[in-house]
């Protein structure tokens, strides 16, 4: 007879060790308790593919006194229901750093003071709410959906913003982010096809004057080239620009080169494409169009260090 191993919660082996990094993965927690499981010293917690309750998060939280750093990867959370929506609430003193990657919530609240950096990647959420200090430093969203973004006392102290494959109610985001005038990184990047959800050369220029490193990639159309390049400012800072569109055409052309014109101090230039197979000759055309002019620009901004990424 073959006999199974009893239930083991692996905390129970973990606690009272003085850990400053713990990644925990493809297990169960079934239960939390601060006066047992104590981290005094860790640092850094990853929770990847565990199943955990939303009240053993919190608990856990208070287990760790000087966590730093959480991140929660494809973290299967049961929640209780409050008027039909299950809300993650999470408190932490010390938290700098919060992650979550391949996970769909209704609801999360952050009340943490010291926060400086989110990062959110492959997930679905309703609300997503901040109560902090206004330290953060680092926003980072790929390949997310939330329907309300809230973030405490404003986003004065942004430094980094990489915004990719995004859907969000983009007019209060806008808003938050232009008061960043700390701002050194700024990365736009997916499927932004309406007019008023493209931020313009104008308005990034004069709400971000530390800019050093830019990325945009917008479907470009008329209208949309039109309103993205209104303006006149330079962005005197920008020294790397990356630049991305799914079409290759004379508009991407016009989109590079007035960008090079806009940036005075640029040192390299990345362009990112997609090259659809060819069908007819007018696509061949287009794409020696394209060739033509971008040869034009290397041979004028001959200090530029450029190149090509296609897909």
């Amino acid at each position: 007879m073959i006999q199974a191993r009893p239930f083991v919660n692996l905390l129970d082996r973990c606690g009272r060790r003085k850990l400053e990094v713990l990644h925990i993965g493809n297990i169960t927690i079934p239960t939390v308790d601060p006066k047992i499981h104590k981290f005094p010293v860790l640092r850094s917690l990853t929770l990847n593919r565990v199943s955990i309750s939303a009240l053993d998060i919190k608990l856990l939280l208070v287990s760790c006194p000087k966590l730093e750093s959480l991140s929660l990867v494809n973290t299967s959370i049961s929640l209780p229901q409050t008027d039909g929506e299950a809300t993650l609430e999470l408190n932490s003193q010390s938290l700098k750093s919060f992650s979550l990657e391949a996970v769909s919530l209704d609801n999360i609240t952050l009340d943490v003071d010291n926060l400086e950096s989110i990062s959110l990647k492959d997930s679905t959420l309703e609300h997503f709410e901040v109560l902090s200090k206004g330290g953060l430093r680092v926003l980072k969203m790929d390949d997310v959906s939330i329907m309300q973004f809230d973030v405490g006392q404003g986003m004065e102290n942004l430094e980094v913003v990489d915004l990719s494959n995004f859907t969000v109610i983009w007019p209060h985001l806008y808003q938050k982010i232009s008061e960043a005038c700390k701002l050194r990184r700024l990365r736009l990047w997916g499927p932004v096809d309406v007019e008023d959800e493209v931020m313009d050369l104008e308005t990034i220029a004069l709400s971000f004057p530390q800019l050093t490193r830019l990325a945009l990639s917008y479907e470009l159309e008329d209208g949309i080239l039109q309103h993205a390049l209104k303006g006149s400012s330079f962005l005197e800072k920008v020294t790397v620009l990356e630049v991305g569109s799914t079409t290759i055409n004379e508009l991407f052309s016009q989109w590079i080169s007035a960008l090079l014109g806009r940036c005075p101090s640029l040192k390299r230039l990345v362009v990112h494409g997609h090259l659809s197979e060819a069908k007819v000759r007018e696509d061949y055309q287009k794409i020696a169009r394209f060739n033509s002019s971008v040869v034009d620009l290397m041979r004028k901004y001959v200090n530029v260090e450029i190149q090509f990424v296609f897909s």
